[in-house]
């Protein structure tokens, strides 16, 4: 089960095939799905909401007469979960920047339930610095960059869907070099 589609399985039973009704538990109206597998897919599901799913095995009889035959539905309830990938507030990134020095740094942040890979956006005053989106570890070591100077961070997971949220940036300064002048004693 996604948070936007779900399946419903039974045992395989000989027949004709399975009538499924599925809705929102608040709605009035089913939508309807006639198949000749021993399965159905659900799709355009909303996430974080109960459902209700009806399935109905049809009766070869019923095929051949074309009557109605009144076979029981079997019903079942379920809720989708929170589209946890791309739900994530910043704060649960806890993005951080450690072992900063004038030309390197380490971005670090805590693993999100479900993601395997993320993209990290790097800006500085002079334009984007980086952007990757094949992360797929939880850090990152940044090289190159230019002494004494602002970075800002963003990082969002990249969902099944290849959508997510940006969290809020986080921001660094690169370590200055230390000048003296030629007549320092």
């Amino acid at each position: 089960m996604l948070s936007n589609a779900a399946w419903v399985t039974w045992d395989n039973v000989y027949g004709p095939g399975a009538n499924v009704q599925y809705k929102k538990a608040t709605d009035a109206n089913w939508t309807s799905l006639s198949v000749t597998t021993n399965w159905a897919d659900m799709n355009n599901l909303s996430a974080n909401t109960n459902y209700v799913v009806k399935v109905r095995i049809r009766c070869l009889e019923e095929e051949l007469t074309n009557a109605s035959i009144n076979t029981r539905y079997k019903e079942i309830s379920f809720k989708t979960p929170v589209a946890a990938c791309r739900s994530m507030v910043s704060a649960e990134y806890d993005l951080t920047v450690s072992t900063i020095t004038n030309n390197s740094a380490k971005l670090i942040w805590k693993p999100l339930t479900g993601v395997t890979k993320y993209r990290v956006l790097i800006y500085r005053p002079s334009g984007v610095f980086l952007d990757n989106n094949n992360v797929t570890t939880t850090s990152l070591d940044l090289t190159g960059l230019a002494a004494d100077e602002f970075y800002y961070v963003y990082l969002s997971p990249i969902c099944p869907d290849g959508q997510g949220y940006w969290s809020t940036y986080t921001n660094f300064r690169t370590a200055g070099t230390v000048c003296f002048p030629s007549s320092w004693p």
